[in-house]
């Protein structure tokens, strides 16, 4: 008696947990936004909320400064009101780098998608980004861009220093990024590596060559509803011999 009642429940749960899989599963994927995210690898645990009246672009926002930068000088620490405008017409720069982000944020409430967070005091543009470009703007050193989405690699930089910099990130213009046998992706420019968009291969190779680590991977995240299958697949896939789960990456 007890056998049969034990099988009724278990039916019944595992039924339950098939339809709620299969209801959130289409209700994300109607929530998705078609074209693709830019956001880089160490920002992807940043969960943004869906926004409604969402603009459908093929170019994304991204700020040409890179969020692990460091520097060996510091001018002076700055205690007054974090306004990057304000900032940038009283003393220009506090590290020493005039061309970089501020990163005092003035760009954040700004942008109708809530697509940047400060990290590092560096302004950063998350998966969320609709490529609006409401937020090129309100950037008094004008370094947030747009670029294709489909854009694999960038020099995270804007800088014409060269090796006149106290960045850890800054671009030297060295050109081992290019190369006069065939194209790389990269180009220099006025003291500055930029990237060839209309180049379709991989950069990796040539972003690898970069001595100052200024050219950054660009993640491009899946659809939500693939992601949503995705984590099914890591939860329920069977466990190896060795005892680790298999995850699919």
């Amino acid at each position: 008696m007890i056998l049969p009642i034990l099988f009724a429940c278990l039916f019944f749960i595992l039924s339950t947990v098939i339809l709620v899989f299969l209801h959130y599963g289409f209700r994300v994927k109607k929530q998705s936004i078609s074209d693709t995210d830019l956001v880089y690898d160490d920002d992807l645990d940043v969960i943004e909320k869906p926004q409604e009246n969402t603009v459908h672009s093929k170019e994304r926002a991204v700020v040409f400064c890179a969020p692990d930068r460091s520097f060996s000088a510091k001018r002076f620490n700055y205690q007054g009101q974090k306004d990057c405008n304000l900032f940038k017409m009283l003393y220009e720069t506090e590290n020493g780098c005039t061309w970089g982000c501020i990163g005092f944020g003035s760009c954040v409430s700004h942008c109708p998608q809530d697509a940047i967070i400060i990290k590092n005091n560096t302004a950063v543009v998350t998966e969320a980004c609709n490529g609006c470009g409401k937020c090129i703007s309100y950037c008094p050193n004008n370094i947030i861009k747009m670029i294709p989405t489909r854009t694999d690699f960038v020099v995270q930089c804007s800088s014409h220093d060269k090796t006149d910099t106290t960045c850890s990130r800054a671009c030297t213009a060295c050109a081992k990024c290019t190369s006069p046998y065939a194209p790389t992706g990269f180009s220099v420019k006025n003291n500055l590596a930029v990237t060839d968009y209309s180049i379709n291969h991989d950069r990796a190779l040539a972003a690898s060559r970069c001595p100052t680590k200024c050219i950054k991977k660009v993640t491009l995240p899946e659809e939500k509803s693939f992601t949503f299958w995705k984590l099914c697949y890591n939860i329920f896939h069977k466990v190896r011999n060795d005892g680790e789960m298999d995850i699919w990456e």
